[in-house]
C-alpha cells in the first residue's frame, strides 16, 4: 500500500460528508467502532449488502459479530501456534465481495513456526498491513492439522 504525499493539503477542506462517501465507497461495509470495541454506526458500499443484516451490529462490540464458538477456538489456535499478546480482528473487504474477517495476532519479538520467521512490524502500535509475507504451504499445514487434528 502507497500512502498520498500530502493528505493534509489534499484534504483538508474536505467536510463530514464527503469524508464519510469516501469510506464507504472503499469498501463493502464500513464501521465506526468507538474506543470500547462498539459498534456506533455503519455503511454499506453497495445497496445489494443490505441483505446482509449487519444494522443488527450497530451498539454490539465489533469481537460480538464473529460467532461464539468460532472466537475461542480461533484465539486458541493463534495462542498455541505464536503466543499472541494481543488479537485484532479486522473485516477489509476490499478485494472480496463478501463479509469476512481477518484475525491478526499481535505480538513483540518474532515467533517461528512451520520453519516460517514472522514478526509484527507495527507493534506496539497499528497493525502494519503493508508489510507481509505469504504463508508457506507448510505454515498453512501446519496451521490446518492444528486446527482439525485427527
Amino acid at each position: 500500500m502507497t500512502g498520498f504525499s500530502a493528505p493534509a493539503q489534499a484534504f483538508s477542506n474536505l467536510g463530514p460528508n464527503a469524508v464519510a462517501r469516501l469510506a464507504y465507497s472503499a469498501a463493502d461495509v464500513t464501521l465506526v467502532v468507538d474506543a470500547e470495541g462498539v459498534i456506533r454506526d455503519l455503511a454499506y458500499g453497495s445497496s445489494s449488502l443490505s441483505s446482509e443484516h449487519c444494522d443488527r451490529w450497530l451498539g454490539q462490540r465489533f469481537i460480538q459479530t464473529v460467532s461464539k464458538d468460532s472466537r475461542p477456538k480461533i484465539e486458541a489456535l493463534l495462542r498455541d501456534a505464536v503466543a499472541f499478546e494481543r488479537i485484532n480482528w479486522l473485516m477489509l473487504m476490499m478485494v472480496d465481495r463478501h463479509v469476512h474477517f481477518h484475525v491478526v495476532p499481535r505480538y513483540s519479538g518474532t515467533r517461528s513456526l512451520a520453519k516460517m520467521t514472522m514478526g509484527d512490524s507495527g507493534w506496539p502500535g497499528m497493525a502494519n498491513l503493508s508489510h507481509s509475507e505469504a504463508a508457506t504451504p507448510e505454515l498453512i499445514l501446519e496451521l490446518r492439522g492444528r486446527a482439525n487434528p485427527s
